[in-house]
């Protein structure tokens, strides 16, 4: 099929809505309400040795260690939920018990119920920052966390 400028048109592979993604810590179990998250970024890391065999075309990867990086950009606001999210995460003595959860659902197909979602481990609050401009009067506040280990299968985690 051609489109009036005579190309062809490019096939639907099908449509997801992001509205419904949301980031999430216990005790406040699925909803991230009150934190007032702009955005998120998660970055996931291993490291892998490539060694080489003297006298062999052969070579071989070692696995290494995982370790992740998280960034939360944020409108400082009032609210108890902030509270505890900086008691908690900002304790290093908590890492074992500190957990996000982060999802996000397919609402436009009903045949399609696919859940995408992730699940940081051993959260810890590393750097806070603060800016401001004179336009907007609001707080933008820049959180960075370090964590473990991020385990995609949240589907168990998912209170749907």
């Amino acid at each position: 099929m051609s489109d009036m400028y005579n190309r062809q048109t490019a096939p639907l592979g099908g449509s997801f809505s992001a509205d419904q993604a949301e980031m999430y810590f216990a005790p406040f179990t699925n909803t991230g309400v009150g934190l007032l998250i702009q955005n998120l970024g998660i970055q996931y890391n291993r490291q892998v040795t490539r060694l080489f065999e003297i006298g062999s075309p052969r070579q071989y990867y070692v696995d290494g260690r995982s370790e992740g990086t998280a960034s939360i950009g944020r409108v400082l606001g009032p609210g108890i939920v902030q509270q505890v999210f900086y008691k908690r995460f900002g304790n290093v003595c908590n890492a074992n018990s500190n957990v996000l959860f982060f999802k996000m659902s397919n609402t436009c197909e009903s045949s399609v119920t696919s859940k995408a979602a992730a699940t940081l481990h051993h959260v810890v609050i590393t750097s806070f920052g603060l800016t401001t401009n004179a336009q907007s009067v609001l707080i933008n506040e820049q959180l960075q966390m370090m964590f473990s280990f991020m385990d995609m299968d949240g589907a168990k985690h998912i209170a749907s």
